[in-house]
């Protein structure tokens, strides 16, 4: 990641670190990013050597014991893209029950 002058440059080996690049820019830049202003932004001059310090880098979510909405599973991922994140493993079923309503497979709830 370089930011110049005239610009930002974000390079990477592959598209997961363009993601990441952009990810680590967007952490630059102040709070006004989510007003509705003309007002242009301001970064300053710099440049960053970025890689992961570990190839996993995840969350493990357990909706088999504690369920929570579609809305803030989605929520809870575009937090951990923004973060870095790069894998979340989501344990959907336990020997207590299962918590995804599949139409086709009407026992899978029922009996649970």
């Amino acid at each position: 990641l370089r930011v110049v002058h005239h610009g930002v440059e974000i390079c990477a080996s592959h598209p997961a670190g363009l993601f990441y690049g952009a990810q680590t820019f967007r952490q630059l830049l102040p709070p006004q990013i989510h007003q509705h202003s003309v007002e242009p932004l301001r970064v300053p001059a710099l440049q960053i050597l970025d890689a992961p310090r570990f190839g996993w880098r995840g969350l493990h979510l357990d909706v088999s014991r504690y369920f929570m909405v579609k809305r803030d599973v989605m929520r809870l991922i575009d937090t951990i893209a923004t973060l870095k994140l790069n894998r979340f493993h989501w344990h959907l079923t336990d020997d207590q029950g299962w918590r995804i309503e599949i139409k086709a497979y009407p026992l899978l709830t029922e009996i649970a």
